[in-house]
């Protein structure tokens, strides 16, 4: 993509988490007992969320390890899990059948943030030591599970065409996560291969912006900690909508 064009998008996609950030701190301090519902989200996509959720665990481990593993920073996961928590507990998302689970990933250099199907939430150690404030850590960990509220990585790997005739949802619509036989099937195997590296598309990202946003703010976060936590992602090298990713 052309620098330019791609300053461009970075612009865009920057000033509509700003509006969207505005309007959330309108909707905070303004009528703070209102919490609209969240929007209709489910895909019309035949998988359970126990499914979703199984396969996101059965897939964890392979990012993790893809990222240097789990970082051993106390204080950085104690940060995460504390700021994962109100954004889980304190939100409309507590309504969700999802398990969410945050984690920080040791790589120190990537700057970059991760979900998976069902509620496994990843963060580098890049990225939050570069956020100074938890309502900027609170936009990206928001943001990534918008992702998984509105079911986009399980949307994709649905339509993922894993062999002729053979899609993702017809491989999860008969994967039993109680059984190993089921879970070690090697069209479950590269289903978690392009999984982990799925990107979304603008509309996803921009559905997931609005989406932390509002859980940020519900939270008792600042929502335009989000405008910061995008500016720094923005400026990221090769920062990409990767991995379940922003």
């Amino acid at each position: 993509m052309d620098p330019h064009d791609r300053r461009s998008r970075a612009a865009s996609r920057l000033l509509t988490v700003l509006i969207m950030a505005l309007v959330a701190v309108a909707g905070y301090y303004g009528i703070r007992g209102y919490n609209p519902a969240l929007p209709a989200l489910v895909r019309p996509v035949r998988i359970t969320p126990q499914q979703e959720i199984a396969i996101g665990l059965q897939a964890a481990p392979a990012m993790a390890q893809r990222y240097g593993g789990l970082s051993a920073d106390p204080e950085a996961r104690q940060r995460v899990d504390r700021v994962c928590h109100d954004l889980v507990e304190k939100t409309e998302a507590r309504r969700s059948p999802y398990d969410f689970d945050c984690h920080v990933l040791a790589d120190t250099r990537t700057v970059d943030a991760f979900a998976l199907p069902g509620g496994q939430v990843f963060v580098t150690a890049g990225l939050v030591a570069r956020l100074p404030s938890d309502a900027g850590l609170a936009g990206v960990l928001g943001h990534e599970i918008g992702h998984v509220l509105a079911r986009h990585g399980t949307q994709r790997i649905a339509e993922t065409r894993i062999a002729p005739g053979l899609t993702g949802a017809a491989v999860l619509a008969a994967y039993d996560p109680a059984d190993a036989a089921s879970r070690r099937k090697a069209a479950i195997a590269t289903l978690i291969g392009r999984l982990i590296d799925l990107r979304f598309s603008p509309r996803e990202e921009a559905e997931a912006d609005r989406l932390g946003a509002r859980l940020a703010a519900q939270a008792g976060y600042d929502p335009l900690g989000a405008a910061q936590a995008m500016r720094l992602l923005e400026g990221a090298d090769g920062r990409g909508a990767r991995g379940g990713g922003t």
